[in-house]
């Protein structure tokens, strides 16, 4: 069974077509490379299907169309970090991690020390630990 499944998304942007019957689907445990040369879509895909761009066609996490899924739901199953972002905080890179657990979190509730070891071990399993306390606005695109 196929973790994230995309059927036939297209997007169009300012009244121009840049995806066009994109299908793909990914299983549990794949690791999966978007490459293409600038501007072919790829960051467009990637917004799409976790939601911040209209599309047609469908995306289905774990079996659940995206489309049922409440925003927070959502974000609780998909996430990104673009390369290239401007922030203006020197939050360490954990701190960014930890932002991840957002929506795992109540209204007002604070990361705890459950939050904090599954960040450090999503750190660890990504071989990023060793920037846990960097600033994320002195590491490298690459890096983030």
């Amino acid at each position: 069974m196929s973790v994230l499944e995309v059927r036939g998304m297209g997007v169009a942007l300012g009244g121009r077509p840049v995806l066009r019957e994109v299908s793909l689907a990914v299983a549990a445990g794949e690791v999966v490379g978007v490459v293409g040369p600038n501007g072919s879509g790829k960051t467009t895909l990637l917004r799409a299907i976790a939601g911040g761009v209209p599309h047609t066609g469908a995306v289905t996490i774990g079996g659940t169309d995206a489309a049922r899924l409440a925003p927070r739901d959502l974000a609780r199953v998909v996430a990104q970090v673009p390369q290239s972002t401007e922030i203006d905080f020197a939050f360490s890179c954990l701190e960014v991690v930890l932002m991840g657990r957002h929506p795992h979190l109540g209204r007002f509730e604070s990361e705890g020390a459950r939050d904090h070891g599954l960040a450090r071990d999503a750190m660890a399993r990504t071989d990023t630990a060793h920037l846990a306390e960097r600033a994320v606005n002195r590491v490298s695109g690459g890096e983030r």
